[in-house]
């Protein structure tokens, strides 16, 4: 069996393919709402999940893709830099194996580069593999600063 290192979980943002490392994953949790507001900036509101209110980050306005508020989401929930994140997430697709289909970093095309970590080549297509410390590093920060006050 591939240790949790070797495997992601890619998943559609309007009709592009994006992933997040298992070793991160926590559970995919379908039809979920918003419980309530949030003041972080990166966030669409906070969620329940297992009696702990975490935030539902805004991925698709910060990735700059069209978005529409909905009422129930399918998130992947995440642990980075000992923080649970909400994404989310059109759908799920699979769990994959990483095999040696990892490309080269093509800077030139991407304008997120920083939160890209590698792209990974699936079914002919490409699947963008989030760097998640990078992605969620603003929320990661302005949660711990809100503990510490």
């Amino acid at each position: 069996m591939p240790s949790k290192k070797n495997l992601i979980l890619i998943f559609t943002l309007n009709d592009c393919k994006y992933a997040v490392e298992i070793a991160y994953l926590i559970e995919v949790v379908e039809d979920i709402r918003i419980s309530s507001n949030s003041d972080l900036d990166e966030c669409l509101g906070l969620i329940q999940f297992r009696e702990n209110a975490i935030p539902l980050f805004n991925i698709k306005s910060r990735l700059e893709l069209d978005d529409n508020v909905k009422k129930a989401y399918t998130v992947v929930v995440i642990r980075a830099c000992d923080e649970l994140i909400a994404i989310p997430i059109d759908s799920v697709n699979v769990v994959e194996e990483l095999a040696d289909s990892i490309l080269e970093f093509p800077d030139i095309i991407l304008k997120n580069k920083g939160i890209i970590s590698y792209i990974y080549e699936w079914k002919d297509e490409f699947v963008y593999v989030f760097n998640l410390d990078l992605l969620l590093g603003k929320v990661i920060s302005e949660l711990k600063a809100q503990r510490q006050s």
